[in-house]
């Protein structure tokens, strides 16, 4: 199960990356939510790529370490601690941002 389960996460980790890159090349721009019909212009588009690719970055990142950390750790509490204190601060970040959209609009 194990194995398996850091397969899919490889995998996911993998796809962040070359997201991360696509984006920082200015590539797949439509991917981006809010911009699935080319709604936004070029430049906000190109702005919020650049931004996103960093973001993708860091969740490969810490992706290819939660790999790691289940084939090599036995100490798996303080996995589930980082997992849930990350979770905790994204949620926090995704509510500022949407708080933020509802009043400007984008």
């Amino acid at each position: 199960m194990t194995i398996f389960l850091t397969g899919i996460i490889f995998l996911f980790a993998i796809l962040c990356i070359v997201l991360g890159i696509q984006f920082q090349r200015r590539r797949w721009l439509r991917l981006i939510a809010g911009n699935s019909f080319g709604d936004l212009p070029l430049e906000k588009s190109i702005s919020v790529s650049q931004q996103t690719s960093w973001f993708m970055y860091l969740l490969g990142l810490f992706s290819l370490f939660i790999c790691w950390w289940l084939n090599f750790s036995r100490n798996r509490m303080l996995l589930w601690i980082g997992i849930g204190i990350i979770l905790l601060s994204c949620g926090v970040i995704l509510i500022k941002a949407i708080k933020e959209w509802i009043k400007t609009g984008y």
